[in-house]
């Protein structure tokens, strides 16, 4: 999980230096380019997809910074945060999301992570470090 990460980054910090806008060439462009981006016009960057990451068991702190990392790359609403992840649940994962959902009201992103590791998460007598 920790690789497909560093991944991850290595692929952003390559798109976002990689092509070079048309201000750059002498063009003008009209707006800046956070405007651009948020119009839908090509801004003269590669596009990459980055996939959300499926979580069964294993590492939920990994799979957590993963996700985080999705949803700032994507600026993701924080409403529709837990509903994302939710459906990148798989096994023994999902069927405790479908039980937590049904016994409480549906969590914010703050709530399903601190509900998550308290389930599936290292216990306090647990070496993280090894």
């Amino acid at each position: 999980m920790k690789d497909r990460f560093q991944e991850l980054l290595r692929e952003i910090r390559r798109s976002r230096s990689g092509s070079p806008n048309k201000a750059q060439h002498g063009e003008s462009s009209k707006g800046s380019r956070s405007e651009k981006y948020d119009h839908g016009q090509d801004t003269g960057y590669t596009r990459m997809r980055v996939e959300f990451p499926r979580w069964e068991d294993g590492d939920p702190i990994g799979w957590i910074s993963c996700a985080e990392f999705f949803f700032n790359f994507y600026r993701t609403l924080e409403e529709s945060k837990v509903e994302i992840a939710s459906i990148q649940l798989e096994g023994d994962a999902i069927q405790w999301y479908g039980w937590c959902e049904h016994t409480h009201a549906k969590p914010l992103w703050e709530q399903f992570k601190s509900r998550l590791l308290i389930h599936f998460g290292p216990s306090e007598y647990e070496n993280m470090d090894g």
